[in-house]
């Protein structure tokens, strides 16, 4: 296959003449090259509102805490700013003027993508809407989509992809989910060659080493979900992006999937623009051969899997030893003879007479049955002894049976009762666990909610939450709820509350509600327990009590909330009685016994008091696993490194746990 030879650049920002005088050097010297793509502000110079960001930061939120140095640029007042301009006022750009006019021809054919709406709308007013061509030798790619050029397929994302993905926006120069469901697809059965974007991908930094900008305060951070999840899908051989300062990595694996069992490595590279002022590479030269094969020892671990897989790691953990702990509980507590084995398991408490005349029979019978209330008669002297070894549950009168055998069979009787019911128990717990949503050892939990684990609780967010960052504080034992826990566990718990309430508060300005319900189900089965965590605005933090009391439903229920003074009122005034419990701002807890379960009553308190009624059903806020797994991901990023700050985790690298 033949080797191609490729200039990308950076920001152009309109500095056509700069842009091609270097291409023109470098194709001299080191070419012939074929092709020149660019990525990044095609035709204006970069200002503060082209800025779309590197991170996953919701536009939206006032409490933003951008690291400039983290993204394109820092800001700065631009009352000659581009995008503010009507397309009418626009006129074509002098340094393309004599190419457009074929004065001139450009070195290479040039393909670009946008970048801000001021380059949406230059591409309106003076781009080919049927070919893309701005002038002879210069084409726009598009929007978004796959291109084969010169025998390559080459993927693009023009214009900014926002967080959360958009589902439709007026802004031209915004990615919406239909054209990245659409690429996605697109690329389903193509090798895709080279990705352009302005944007980086989320996490693209985890598992690099060295040569990560020192500057770079939360590098962990920078980029966009939705790119990755285009990165993740196309694997490109080859994803080239753009920011203030050049960067290359050093080729990562991509994850096979079931259409594509071995998926090339890829190289990322972001490009500096053309006009920086520490002289940044903005040019970068390649000569790509498809089936040249990267050099293993360079190539670094997936970085989009680290720490979901560490999160599944820690669940499939928990799976085993669940599976492991239930198996060894049965055979560490095993005293009997070595005839007993996982027969036993299945036959305990059969009461029926035994008339067996072979002597395999009664051997086998013999085996199964610990429990047998009956007269065993047996032809064979030889079998009768290894009877009265074999059933530990004898009450009769047996043919062969001394007094130590009897001895013997009234002490295995108490052994193997107790033995019976902790093996129903575990069997008992394993199949609840096993089928808990809740339960780390079952094979329902979600673990794309999991936001981090904790020694005794874990964090997680629901599903069908009512407002941004509700979540759970979940037991890690299959636990019916607050007051069942141990003292240990109890203090996790309260640990993981207080550093809740210390983050909402410093982060957004936010008090937190907590409440429990512990309602009875009708088939008796123990829920799991856990805690609802609701931030709400510290102006509202005084009335979260009284709107309790006062709530319509609280009377209807005739409830009555009580304080509950000291963590040793739990069991005295709540043990075996269904309650809801509530954790208020100011680190108060009220109660109030129920009679009449309602799963839904804290919910329903909580989105009157923030005026919120259409969260009322859950159903009505449920959210797709890609948009749960987003905000998953930003929430944990922001929260992991201040959780590992007030608990540090056990390992030495400790800064990439964090991501």
């Amino acid at each position: 296959m033949e080797t191609h030879k490729i200039l990308v650049c950076g920001d152009i920002g309109g500095s056509f003449n700069t842009l091609f005088k270097r291409v023109s050097t470098v194709n001299k010297s080191n070419g012939p090259f074929s092709l020149l793509l660019c990525v990044g502000s095609f035709f204006e110079p970069f200002s503060a509102s082209t800025n779309i960001g590197n991170e996953n930061n919701n536009n939206n939120n006032n409490n933003n805490n951008n690291n400039s140095n983290d993204t394109d640029e820092k800001e700065e007042n631009n009352d000659n700013n581009p995008d503010n301009k009507d397309e009418k006022e626009l006129t074509f750009p002098k340094e393309l003027q004599s190419y457009k006019d074929g004065i001139e021809g450009v070195p290479l054919p040039t393909y670009f993508i946008a970048y801000s709406q001021s380059d949406f709308k230059y591409i309106k007013r003076f781009v080919d809407k049927e070919t893309g061509e701005l002038c002879n030798g210069i084409t726009y790619l598009g929007k978004s989509g796959i291109k084969n050029i010169s025998n390559l397929n080459i993927a693009y994302l023009s214009g900014k992809v926002d967080y959360p993905i958009k589902i439709q926006s007026n802004e031209e120069n915004t990615i919406i989910k239909s054209e990245i469901d659409n690429i996605i697809k697109e690329g389903e059965d193509k090798r895709i060659d080279i990705l352009l974007s302005n944007q980086w991908s989320r996490g693209v930094l985890n598992n690099v080493t060295s040569g990560i900008p020192t500057f770079l305060k939360t590098p962990y951070k920078i980029g966009i979900d939705g790119v990755k999840l285009v990165s993740q899908a196309l694997t490109p051989a080859y994803h080239f992006s753009k920011n203030s300062f050049y960067f290359q990595r050093a080729p990562y694996y991509n994850t096979p999937t079931l259409k594509n069992q071995n998926p090339q490595p890829t190289r990322f590279l972001s490009l500096a623009p053309i006009n920086n002022d520490k002289k940044e590479k903005y040019l970068f030269a390649m000569s790509y051969n498809p089936n040249k094969e990267i050099n293993k020892d360079d190539i670094t671990p997936n970085p989009f899997e680290k720490k979901q897989k560490e999160l599944d790691e820690h669940v499939s953990k928990k799976q085993r030893n669940s599976d492991e702990q239930s198996t060894n509980f049965f055979f560490n507590n095993t005293n009997s003879n070595n005839n007993f084995n996982n027969r036993n398991i299945n036959n305990n408490y059969n009461n029926y007479n035994n008339n067996n005349n072979n002597n395999n029979n009664n051997n086998n019978n013999n085996n199964n049955n610990n429990n047998n209330n009956n007269n065993n008669n047996n032809n064979n002297n030889n079998n009768n002894n290894n009877n009265n070894n074999n059933n530990n549950n004898n009450n009769n009168n047996n043919n062969n049976n001394n007094n130590n055998n009897n001895n013997n069979n009234n002490n295995n009787n108490n052994n193997n009762n107790k033995r019976v019911n902790n093996q129903q128990q575990i069997q008992k717990q394993k199949r609840q666990d096993q089928s808990c949503w809740f339960c780390l050892s079952s094979p329902e939990v979600d673990s794309h909610l999991i936001v981090t684990i904790g020694n005794e609780c874990y964090l997680a967010f629901p599903k069908g939450g009512m407002v941004e960052n509700n979540l759970l504080i979940v037991f890690t034992e299959h636990k019916p709820n607050f007051i069942s826990l141990s003292e240990d566990e109890r203090k996790d718990v309260n640990l993981m509350i207080d550093y809740l309430r210390e983050y909402f508060l410093d982060k957004f300005n936010q008090d937190i509600v907590l409440f429990e319900r512990n309602i009875n189900t009708k088939g008796g089965t123990d829920l799991h327990g856990h805690l609802q965590v609701i931030p709400i605005p510290k102006e509202l933090s005084s009335t979260v009590k009284q709107s309790f009391i006062d709530h319509p439903l609280t009377k209807k229920y005739n409830m009555e909330f009580n304080d509950l003074k000291n963590d040793e009122n739990y069991e005295h005034e709540l043990k075996d009685k269904q309650y809801y419990l509530v954790f208020l701002p100011n680190g108060e807890k009220i109660y109030s016994v129920i009679s009449k379960p309602d799963f839904q009553y804290g919910r329903k308190v909580m989105v009157d008091l923030l005026g919120i009624p259409e969260k009322l059903n859950w159903k009505d806020c449920l959210k797709t696993k890609e948009i749960e797994t987003s905000d998953t991901l930003k929430f944990r990023d922001e929260f992991q490194p201040f959780y590992d700050k007030k608990q540090p985790i056990e390992d030495s690298d400790s800064e990439d746990n964090t991501q």
